[in-house]
């Protein structure tokens, strides 16, 4: 067995240590979301990538709310007024999905969405 130059080992060695962070799962996006009563979901729709973690980040304005996706693995999280709640959550598969308030929060409950697009 011939033995490599020293030079040779210890560029594979190099590139062996520099390629384990590249294979290391990638930090969560994070998305802050305020909820209230008046502005509703701020932002409304959201972009995220399928197969990679999100964290959401859920500010209480005012009222109570709510929110829970079945399909993207987001527990019923109850969201109240001085207070953020925290959701991580990974997509599965591409589409667009929308999360309704679940909690009866006043006269524009009926429109108090946010839009997922999983790309």
């Amino acid at each position: 067995m011939k033995k490599l130059p020293y030079a040779f080992t210890a560029l594979i060695f190099a590139a062996a240590m520099t390629a384990g962070p590249a294979l290391a799962q990638a930090a969560p996006q994070t998305i802050t979301i305020t909820a209230s009563s008046s502005d509703l979901f701020s932002p409304g729709e959201i972009t995220v990538h399928a197969g990679a973690p999100v964290v959401l980040k859920f500010n209480g304005k005012s009222g109570v709310h709510g929110v829970r996706s079945d399909e993207l693995g987001i527990p019923n999280t109850l969201i109240t007024p001085g207070a953020t709640k925290t959701v991580t959550f990974t997509p599965k598969k591409a589409g667009t999905y929308t999360l309704y308030c679940s909690v009866p929060c006043g006269p524009d409950h009926g429109a108090m969405k946010i839009v997922v697009k999983v790309v």
